[in-house]
């Protein structure tokens, strides 16, 4: 068993260095350091080699235990591999970005209850610790809780956690009022207990749902710079395609052209784009409907429906097609305006054309006679 173990951690060993060194080859330097992920694989790449070396290294009685606590050490690290998960998963990763953002405000929150537990810690020291005498048989356990700084603090993390209060509570009310101790305890526990647990309940959700965002921003980034490229392959493609050269794509060209790539296809499946030749085919017969060019389309123009073909518009783009549709609506009608006043000229000069001729026959007419 314990063979099968060592050669199956060699292999596994050997995957992720040849895994990490083609990623470096890919990227390069400059980008594959840009990565953070990158940086912690080679991190756990190279305690994997430290790994399954050293006992090769180190064979031999005299072995020092210094070198065999390293070697423990380096056992041990092969849990941080679970921490890849967060690099595949981006639910995951999402999570624990909330979780950091929420526990770094959780800190904070942790602060302010700490000062409002030493404001009442002093309070308490000085009217009820200090005066311990004044409880008889019960003094001893007043000292206990109250008699320094430090036990008051802590009696009050002990209330504040629900924890033993009423007997803290039934103990003072044998000098103080007992109204006066079950409000102020009443009074400390909704103020350190259940208004900090709101607050925290509100915090932590409200740290998943931006973590969340963020990741939803970052998954578009990215499929907006894997748009960029594929339409940039789409460009090229095309324009081999066309064999006039002059910009335009026929109906033949690019049913020819999506026959022999069907790695388009399947590009545009990995982009959220589930379609078919036959669909892309109609959406050449929409956009040649308007084309100047007798049927072909322009490639520029293909490109980007193709590219965005099932994406949603954002706010931007709706307020500019709304404008653009307002700034054509005046447009048009200040053009029908001026039409309007055009054909009443016309109708005008018509009308006053028709009556001088109408007059000037009269004029023959009524000379002849």
């Amino acid at each position: 068993k314990e063979g099968a173990y060592t050669t199956a951690e060699f292999v596994f060993v050997a995957f992720f260095t040849l895994e990490w060194l083609f990623r470096l080859c890919e990227f390069g330097n400059r980008g594959f350091c840009e990565d953070r992920w990158n940086l912690f694989d080679g991190f756990l790449v190279l305690l994997g080699i430290l790994d399954v070396s050293m006992p090769l290294l180190l064979m031999g009685p005299n072995v020092s235990a210094t070198a065999l606590n390293l070697m423990s050490v380096l056992r041990m690290s092969r849990v941080l591999r679970i921490v890849r998960l967060f690099r595949v998963c981006g639910e995951l990763r999402a999570l624990a970005w909330g979780f950091s953002m929420a526990f770094s405000t959780v800190i904070w929150i942790s602060i302010v209850v700490l000062i409002i537990n030493f404001m009442f810690a002093s309070l308490l020291t000085t009217l009820v610790g200090q005066k311990s005498y004044m409880w008889g048989d019960n003094a001893e356990q007043i000292e206990a809780w109250f008699g320094s700084m430090g036990k008051t603090m802590q009696t009050l993390l002990s209330i504040m956690t629900l924890s033993g209060w009423d007997h803290v509570a039934g103990v003072l009310a044998e000098v103080i009022p007992g109204t006066v101790v079950g409000f102020s305890i009443m009074l400390y526990i909704l103020m350190c207990f259940f208004t900090v647990l709101s607050l925290v309940t509100g915090i932590v959700n409200n740290s998943f749902t931006l973590a969340q965002k963020n990741e939803d921003q970052k998954r578009m980034v990215a499929m907006e710079d894997h748009r960029a490229i594929f339409a940039k392959a789409l460009e090229e493609m095309f324009m081999s395609s066309d064999q006039s050269k002059s910009g335009y794509l026929s109906r033949p060209e690019y049913e020819s052209a999506l026959e022999s790539h069907p790695a388009v296809l399947a590009q545009m499946k990995k982009l959220d784009m589930e379609t078919n030749i036959d669909e892309l085919l109609k959406l050449f017969d929409r956009l040649s409907q308007d084309s100047p060019c007798n049927g072909a389309v322009k490639i520029d123009a293909m490109v980007d429906a193709m590219v965005h073909l099932n994406c949603m518009a954002t706010s931007t783009e709706v307020f500019d097609v709304k404008y653009l549709l307002a700034a054509l609506r005046r447009e048009s009608q200040g053009q029908l305006s001026s039409m309007r006043q055009e054909a009443a000229a016309h109708h005008k000069d018509a009308l006053t054309k028709s009556s001088v001729q109408v007059a000037e026959i009269r004029g023959e007419v009524a000379t002849v006679l």
